[in-house]
């Protein structure tokens, strides 16, 4: 894919994304003396484009912007397992977080059961310092669960910008942390995975643990490891 070299080009970009409605890109195609830079600064403006979908527009792509009933507003996080995106229901607008399985995985069945695992087990815990998935599809193309949408940052990213956290902080934290693998220990689950970049903190000082894709429960599943 190229990218779109004048106003027209990328319009026709964005109408196969279906992003925008036909009468806003009417008038950005209308418009005198306008780049595709422009075009595209302008919807960002209005509220029409995320950033992130701008510059996946600008760049050619005009893919992939929807997965099941979730149209992907950001990109969050990359991991081995696959790409965690900002997204909103098509309908409802509600916002979460949406992780998709990557491509070189997707015909994977272990990367797919683990994608099951995660949800299964976030529900089994249902805990506020566990993250909570709400549905999961692995025979999608490609396969996505859909998890809460933490306002926040993770321990490893909140340690490398502002250094090492004050002693309270720590023990507030460490807290929470507990709390939330004693519910697993309750229900017969271990994390195995528990690290500063799958723990994330909101805006309120909440701590959730993430990625349960490779925890072992006494359940007599499968003893599911990273690939």
């Amino acid at each position: 894919m190229s990218r779109p070299a004048t106003v027209g080009e990328l319009v026709d970009v964005i109408r196969r994304s279906r992003l925008v409605e036909d009468r806003w890109l009417d008038g950005a195609a209308a418009a005198p003396t306008t780049t595709p830079d422009d075009v595209l600064a302008r919807l960002v403006g209005d509220g029409r484009l995320t950033p992130f979908q701008a510059a996946q527009l600008g760049a050619g792509r005009w893919r992939g912007f929807a997965v099941g009933e979730y149209r992907l507003l950001d990109r969050i996080a990359a991991g081995g397992m696959g790409i965690v995106y900002l997204a909103a229901h098509a309908r409802t607008g509600q916002r979460v977080a949406v992780k998709v399985l990557h491509a070189r995985l997707a015909t994977d069945p272990v990367a797919r059961e683990r994608f099951a695992r995660e949800a299964r087990t976030a529900a089994l815990l249902a805990h506020p310092n566990v993250v909570a998935v709400h549905a999961v599809d692995v025979a999608s193309d490609p396969p996505y669960l859909v998890m809460d949408y933490v306002d926040g940052v993770s321990l490893q990213a909140a340690v490398a910008r502002s250094g090492t956290l004050a002693a309270g902080t720590v023990a507030h934290v460490g807290r929470q942390i507990a709390l939330g693998l004693q519910r697993a220990f309750e229900v017969g689950v271990v994390h195995r995975d528990i690290k500063p970049a799958n723990l994330v903190v909101d805006r309120t000082g909440l701590v959730k643990i993430l990625d349960l894709g490779i925890a072992r429960s006494d359940d007599g599943g499968a003893d599911l490891t990273r690939t």
